[in-house]
């Protein structure tokens, strides 16, 4: 099971190997201007809405930018026994429709839509994972923010940087000692079979 954690958590817990994971929260109520438990006026919450729209525009064009078709059409000319491969490349497009159901919402809804998805850090799939293998997590998330910092080209910390976002829209969870008694050869199966199956999209390029 994997325990969302914070910075002044992190730092205060064991060090160990182990699986984490990045999630985007970049829908938060603070994020979009809901401080406080409310009653919120209907002005505040239709600035917030605007500000969530933004948000939800950045996310959709990381997804579709990200997320690359590839079709390779394999075609045998009767001359020659070699296989001749056309691939063909796009992007997907970003959906108008998940935004434009978000735009309609009630006010009331609207709010309640926010509350949700906040609650909700980690139903969505993780745009990183990792596996720790010589490296504690706690020295590897330090490693991934320096990099945010410094827009570190390559890496996760650079690429995210590159996407818009700030690192406070990150939720971080981790699996602690589940690496520590594997073999070189069981830790690469187990990152290839977690990053196969999550797909994130900020992952290994």
């Amino acid at each position: 099971m994997f325990t969302i954690v914070d910075e002044w958590g992190l730092k205060n817990s064991e060090e160990s190997l182990g699986v984490y994971a990045f999630h985007l929260r970049a829908i938060r109520p603070t994020s979009i201007g809901l401080d406080g438990k409310g009653p919120f006026s209907n002005s505040e919450l239709e600035i917030a809405r605007k500000n969530c729209l933004k948000i939800v525009d950045k996310v959709l064009a990381l997804n579709s930018k990200q997320k690359k078709l590839m079709v390779s059409i394999r075609e045998v000319f009767s001359y020659s026994d070699l296989p001749s491969t056309v691939t063909l490349e796009g992007c997907l497009e970003p959906s108008s429709v998940l935004r434009e159901r978000i735009a309609k919402l009630s006010l009331t809804d609207f709010e309640a839509f926010v509350n949700t998805i906040y609650s909700l850090p980690t139903i969505l799939p993780p745009i990183y994972v990792g596996v720790t293998t010589k490296q504690s997590i706690q020295t590897r998330y330090y490693q991934h923010r320096r990099n945010f910092d410094k827009r570190v080209e390559g890496t996760f910390g650079g690429r995210f940087k590159d996407t818009g976002f700030q690192w406070s829209d990150l939720v971080f969870s981790y699996v602690p000692q589940v690496s520590h008694e594997l073999g070189s050869e069981a830790l690469e199966a187990l990152e290839d079979y977690i990053q196969y199956f999550s797909r994130p999209i900020l992952g290994r390029i």
